[in-house]
């Protein structure tokens, strides 16, 4: 999903949440790679005004670091980051099909 044209675009693919939540649990999740993509997801959330999602991101990234309330932390934004992808999967059927990007 790429809201605005080149130079400007800002992505946010399905890839992108997948790769961040890819488990239902945070047991066995590698808490680096985690915290990386939950860095990702920070401005580009924010930027496609995903508050929540963004504000749980970084709450994420601090939980990783320390391991305090990490799997509480990252449930909530799991969930977020699930109805972050049905809003913008009903967005993108919204549009014109020439205006679809892929």
């Amino acid at each position: 999903l790429v809201l605005y044209e080149p130079p400007y675009a800002v992505p946010m693919r399905p890839d992108d949440l997948d790769a961040a939540f890819r488990s239902s649990a945070v047991d066995g999740v590698d808490r680096e790679e985690l915290a990386r993509n939950a860095h990702t997801l920070v401005s580009r959330c924010s930027v496609l005004g995903f508050s929540e999602l963004s504000r749980l991101s970084i709450k994420l990234q601090q939980a990783c670091r320390t391991g305090r309330d990490l799997p509480v932390i990252y449930a909530e934004a799991r969930a977020e980051s699930t109805n972050v992808y049905e809003i913008a999967s009903r967005s993108l059927e919204r549009l014109e099909p020439g205006c679809r990007p892929g």
